[in-house]
């Protein structure tokens, strides 16, 4: 019995606890990411363009590339199927071409004339141009380890990419790409002297590097979806448990209109807080991030709650990095 009654009392004080205050439930969200550099390609037809020199562009001992045809093509390959992918559309109907220039030739790229040409010989509306990638020289750190008497290689190699797409309606470049980073390879050897061996898989691994690079570049350009942690409040109650559940089923549509109508019907004013911060995530989730702001914001009005500063910081944050990497060519 004293057992039974200490466990009695237990319910009584922790239903006193959830009385009072709201349950945090954190749950895993998809959050719509703004793209980097948007682009506006709706109802257009895109043609990719591989600028390609007529002279040789590899010179050096070791690996330096500008504009190698096989890599700038693999690079337009992963930008087209991942581009098309973001855009729901078949990635077939993004053509890809080559044109070619001598080094001195490259103003002809930005004549606003050979754009409109080359929109009227393929009939697209959006021009990609692949204006340049390079790739640098190999640097390598080596790590040796005399437990196995192996050796443990990091290959490092610079790239840069100078990509710029003409929009035929707006009559104006809408974006400017410079992309500058690292590939990097980890290589385990069981024995030294086998520099030159390691430098031709690195070569040999360069289409795929490459078709990786421009998928990635991409996707800056469309918005993305991110796997997240949010912090969603509830209270033991039909209204907020139903909410919580469509939170949980990605039915975000649902979860806010029930929120917003304890935002109508309560007069409490720590349950207003909690529904509109609840209102905010999902704002924000479904890429709306002023509309989140402004949710936090009259959160703050009926109470202020912990999670707010840390979660408004957040994406105060992700606006100014995107202002920051949002270029456009005037």
């Amino acid at each position: 019995m004293k057992q039974l009654g200490l466990l009695f009392c237990g319910l009584l004080l922790l239903l006193g606890i959830t009385s009072c205050g709201p349950i945090i439930q954190i749950i895993d969200v998809d959050v719509k990411i703004p793209a980097t550099v948007p682009v506006d390609f709706t109802g257009k037809q895109i043609a990719i363009f591989n600028t390609l020199f007529t002279d040789s562009c590899r010179v050096g001992e070791v690996p330096l590339f500008i504009n190698d045809s096989i890599l700038i093509n693999k690079f337009a390959e992963g930008f087209k199927d991942r581009l098309a992918l973001d855009l729901s559309v078949d990635s077939e109907t993004i053509l890809v071409y080559n044109h070619f220039f001598e080094k001195e030739a490259m103003d002809t790229i930005i004549n606003k004339e050979y754009l409109y040409q080359l929109a009227e010989q393929t009939g697209a509306d959006a021009i990609v141009l692949i204006d340049s990638l390079f790739i640098g020289n190999i640097e390598e750190s080596t790590y040796r380890y005399s437990s196995f008497n192996g050796e443990y290689s990091f290959l490092f190699l610079p790239y840069l990419v100078v990509m710029r797409i003409f929009d035929i309606e707006e009559d104006m470049f809408v974006a400017s790409l410079p992309v500058a980073d690292t590939i990097f390879w980890e290589v385990l050897s069981l024995r030294s002297g086998l520099q030159s061996v390691m430098y031709q898989k690195v070569v040999n691994s360069l289409p795929s590097a490459t078709q990786h690079i421009g998928s990635t570049i991409a996707q800056l350009l469309q918005p993305q979806w991110e796997t997240q942690e949010r912090v969603l409040f509830f209270y033991f109650s039909t209204s907020w448990y139903d909410a919580l559940e469509h939170a949980f089923m990605f039915e975000w549509d649902d979860a806010r209109d029930i929120w917003v109508s304890i935002t109508k019907k309560s007069k409490n004013p720590k349950r207003l807080a909690y529904a509109a911060y609840n209102l905010a995530v999902a704002a924000e989730v479904t890429g709306k991030i002023e509309l989140a702001k402004q949710w936090l914001d009259l959160s703050t009005k009926y109470m202020k709650i912990p999670e707010i500063t840390h979660y408004r910081n957040m994406l105060d944050d992700r606006g100014r990095q995107q202002r920051a990497m949002l270029m456009r060519v005037e």
